[in-house]
């Protein structure tokens, strides 16, 4: 593993992110561009691509997630936000799983069930979102995964703008 990223989750679920916002960004322009057939069809095909490539994104996410949890320090306040974000994948996972093997079974069939298909798709990208905000929240509120800041200080270190830091960033800085 790369020394500087103590894991690859962080990496991964980006794909997972992308593949399935865009999977319902080109359903959603499938309706917009319904009058011109040829392009409705290349949406519904890159949607149906993304979510399919989404799912198994998401398996290796989910993969690497739990490696996370298992090795990466953390504190026992930031542990429980790590069981609700796990808790929340899981059933993200299950639920892209679902939809893509549900997809997958359609496209063999020849049949579409347009709202069905759109109710999931907001519903995996409401979760996905959910269960990012936690994700987030580790990272930006909690340090798990994340090398040290270098202590700071004002010796011989001055900016020549009056930006005001926010009340966490004075206190962090030592400004207090």
């Amino acid at each position: 593993m790369i020394e500087i990223i103590p894991n690859y989750h962080p990496m991964l679920v980006h794909f997972t992110i992308a593949l399935i916002t865009t999977s319902l960004v080109m359903f959603i322009l499938s309706f917009v561009l319904s009058p011109w057939d040829k392009i409705k069809q290349e949406c519904l095909i890159t949607s149906r691509w993304c979510l399919w490539l989404g799912a198994i994104a998401t398996v290796f996410t989910v993969i690497a997630g739990f490696h996370a949890y298992f090795t990466v320090a953390h504190d026992s306040v930031s542990h429980e936000v790590m069981k609700i974000h796990r808790n929340l994948a899981l059933i993200t996972m299950i639920f892209i799983l679902f939809s893509a093997t549900w997809s997958v079974l359609l496209f063999f069939k020849k049949k579409s069930q347009v709202w069905v298909q759109l109710i999931l798709l907001f519903a995996m990208f409401s979760l996905l979102v959910i269960t990012g905000w936690f994700g987030a929240e580790l990272v930006y509120r909690y340090g798990v995964g994340v090398q040290s800041l270098p202590e700071t200080s004002d010796k011989g270190h001055k900016h020549s703008n009056d930006i005001k830091l926010q009340p966490s960033l004075e206190s962090h800085h030592g400004l207090k």
